[in-house]
């Protein structure tokens, strides 16, 4: 058993979480019974056995939630390893992974076929998930743990420097940012 920091997801037929060794859990929402629990990792690296879960480095234990595409075939979520994950939502497999090159505690968000990424180190990007391919990236003042909000042109996120960021949701250009300390 694993401590959960992270929100769940609930879909029509589940409940999906990341657990506290890096293992996104699929539970039915009915009774509660385990349907799958994948290990988030390149399937290419080495085994479970290893390589020890990394320790979450955020001072209030935050990890990232899943999210789900329109269809609801698709989970993706971002991991403490450094990893964006595509996951099939049926049966946990994991369809591709992408090297964020920094930890992922903050959910992402996803508009249209791109999601945007927040990483540890304060670097935020947009990723297409059909070509798999960086379309944006910026760094901020410090860590990202909470979720990306796209409105419109603009996104939205905070970092742990207290500053809230509006981004140009293409560029992601800084656009105007406001002090919350």
């Amino acid at each position: 058993d694993q401590p959960l920091y992270g929100e769940a997801l609930i879909t029509n037929e589940s409940v999906c979480f990341l657990d506290d060794a890096n293992h996104l859990v699929s539970l039915a929402r009915a009774d509660g019974t385990l349907q799958w629990r994948t290990p988030l990792r390149d399937p290419d690296a080495p085994s479970d056995s290893a390589i020890p879960p990394r320790k979450n480095e955020t001072f209030n234990h935050r990890a990232a939630s899943p999210i789900v595409d329109p269809k609801g075939t698709t989970l993706y979520i971002g991991a403490n390893d450094g990893g964006v994950y595509a996951v099939r939502a049926t049966n946990g497999r994991i369809l591709w992974p992408h090297d964020a090159r920094a930890p992922i505690y903050a959910p992402l968000a996803l508009r249209g076929n791109d999601l945007v990424v927040g990483c540890f180190d304060g670097s935020v990007f947009t990723l297409n998930t059909r070509r798999r391919r960086e379309s944006a990236r910026t760094k901020l003042g410090s860590a990202i743990v909470s979720a990306p909000v796209v409105a419109g042109n603009r996104l939205v996120i905070g970092s742990r420097d207290y500053l809230l960021y509006g981004l140009d949701a293409a560029t992601h250009a800084v656009a105007w940012k406001h002090s919350f300390w």
